[in-house]
């Protein structure tokens, strides 16, 4: 297995493991903080489906010379419109839909391709592996703010 089809393997694996979990979050948590600087598991999950659309283009090779100010408005702008789970699943299953179609159509010899990026010049090799970075870390999260009310129990998808 190459580094492209583990980073694809990887991806639909924290993907799958990421919305599995979300399914354990009572409805009455969704919108729940444990202190007023913290995350809600819906912003969460509207972040990460706000962050799998935006991770496409540097995957993909494009550059992006947008000022770091504006791409952060952009981003809370979208991320505040994900208010409701069903939907924001489905957003961010479309950005993982296109970053894996993405990852299938590079080669070996793309990943050492410089993206210039307003959060940061980076190969190919670095989008493609934080795309499933990030669900697995935010994953993370979600798996923390579970043990705050009390569910202890392992939420692995099969």
């Amino acid at each position: 297995m190459n580094t492209i089809d583990q980073a694809i393997q990887f991806t639909e694996q924290n993907l799958k493991q990421f919305i599995h979990n979300f399914t354990f979050i009572p409805d009455d948590k969704l919108n729940w903080s444990p202190s007023p600087s913290a995350k809600t598991p819906m912003q969460i999950l509207a972040h990460c489906a706000v962050a799998a659309q935006g991770l496409v283009e540097p995957l993909t090779g494009q550059s992006n010379n947008t000022p770091i100010e504006e791409i952060l408005k952009q981003i809370s702008s979208a991320e505040a419109e994900l208010t409701n789970k069903e939907q924001a699943i489905n957003v961010l299953k479309d950005g993982v839909a296109k970053g894996l179609a993405a990852m299938r159509s590079l080669k070996l010899e793309d990943l050492d391709k410089v993206v210039n990026h307003p959060f940061i010049n980076a190969p190919i090799s670095f989008w493609m592996n934080l795309f499933w970075r990030h669900l697995d870390v935010h994953g993370g999260q979600i798996d923390y703010l579970q043990t705050i009310w009390g569910d202890n129990d392992f939420h692995f998808a099969r």
